[in-house]
């Protein structure tokens, strides 16, 4: 068996954390992207709120590329690969994110999570400890849509699970596609 990579990707409140945890609830290790985002907030003595995580954000791939995200994680990954036939990575935001993981794994696979826009914004806005407003809703997606072109990579996607019903049918397509992601 050829050891893959599954990278969950999707606007913010398509269900990224739900499919992660799925997936380590089915013995899978994930790998988060944002936990690069929570060190340097640590570092910077910044609280964890909307405005701070996306001025981390932005200095970072400034400062040190678009895929500085993608290079933090990579070690962990490939260790994990030694021992696990799949690793999932958790937020993968840009095309320059995917063109690292491309020359830098064997298998890698994109799963695009995608939701109504209502059925994201409530989930947004109720979601804690993390609830967003609308106007940090919006700001967020015209960043990740204009700037990091996130739509690119739901054209290049392998799988995209639609996220508007129950969790009995998330789970269930997230099911199918944790096979198909292992052949």
């Amino acid at each position: 068996m050829v050891k893959s990579v599954a990278v969950l990707v999707g606007l913010p409140g398509t269900g990224k954390t739900r499919a992660a945890q799925f997936f380590i609830n089915n013995k899978f290790p994930v790998v988060r992207m944002g936990d690069l985002t929570h060190k340097h907030l640590k570092i910077n003595k910044l609280s964890p709120s909307e405005k701070n995580e996306h001025q981390v954000r932005e200095k970072l791939r400034q400062n040190l590329g678009q895929d500085i995200y993608a290079r933090s994680i990579i070690d962990k990954v490939k260790y994990l690969l030694k021992t696990h036939d799949l690793v999932i990575i958790e937020g993968m935001r840009s095309c320059q994110e995917w063109q690292f993981f491309q020359k830098n794994l064997k298998k890698v696979k994109i799963i695009y999570l995608q939701s109504d826009r209502k059925k994201r914004i409530k989930r947004l806005m109720n979601r804690l400890p993390r609830t967003l407003t609308l106007s940090e809703i919006e700001h967020r997606e015209k960043y990740e849509i204009e700037k990091l072109n996130l739509p690119r990579l739901k054209q290049l996607a392998d799988f995209v699970v639609i996220n508007n019903t129950d969790i009995q049918n998330f789970i269930h397509d997230l099911s199918i596609i944790c096979k198909q992601c292992q052949v």
